[in-house]
């Protein structure tokens, strides 16, 4: 029988805070039902495999799609992902920015419409809501992933846990996890 069932979830998220204030987060990605599809623990070291490649790939990119982004640590598990990103002011003189990567320019001229191109009229509207990153983290991490899988489908669990690092120990702290 299906009828209105409803299904809530309890938000972890901080009440009245404002996502797309600049500072620092952190946040974790379970892959569907804990699959492991980015490689192997060898040892006490992670080996990736394509796909987790891929998901480090698409990592080291989101500041090109959000200039307001800062990478910090990231590491990928066999099936899940831990990362710290940092929200900062829109970047304004005395700073050259980075120069584009092969893949970035050769990309948005082939009009690939998940590279946003440093120049691109488009990369300025993106405000930097933490939700709104993540989100785009997690869909183009699974467009690649699921390409090197020749398959189709979501990767990721639907939710995601975060946590707003509010101070230079918690930041310590989280880095060591």
């Amino acid at each position: 029988m299906q009828g209105n069932i409803s299904l809530s979830r309890r938000s972890i998220r901080l009440r009245k805070y404002d996502y797309s204030q600049a500072g620092c987060y952190f946040f974790t990605s379970c892959v569907t039902n804990r699959k492991s599809i980015f490689g192997h623990i060898i040892g006490d070291k992670m080996e990736c495999n394509r796909a987790g490649e891929a998901v480090w790939n698409v990592w080291r990119e989101l500041p090109v799609r959000f200039p307001i982004v800062d990478l910090d640590a990231f590491v990928v598990m066999p099936n899940h992902v831990h990362g710290i990103l940092l929200l900062c002011p829109p970047k304004t003189g005395g700073r050259a920015s980075p120069a584009p990567t092969n893949a970035i320019v050769n990309a948005g001229r082939r009009g690939d419409p998940w590279v946003a191109r440093r120049d691109s009229p488009n990369r300025a509207h993106h405000r930097g809501h933490f939700g709104d990153i993540i989100g785009a983290f997690k869909s183009l991490s699974a467009v690649a992933v699921n390409g090197v899988l020749h398959q189709t489908g979501s990767i990721w669990q639907r939710n995601y846990y975060e946590h707003v690092v509010r101070n230079g120990e918690d930041l310590d702290a989280i880095r060591l996890y």
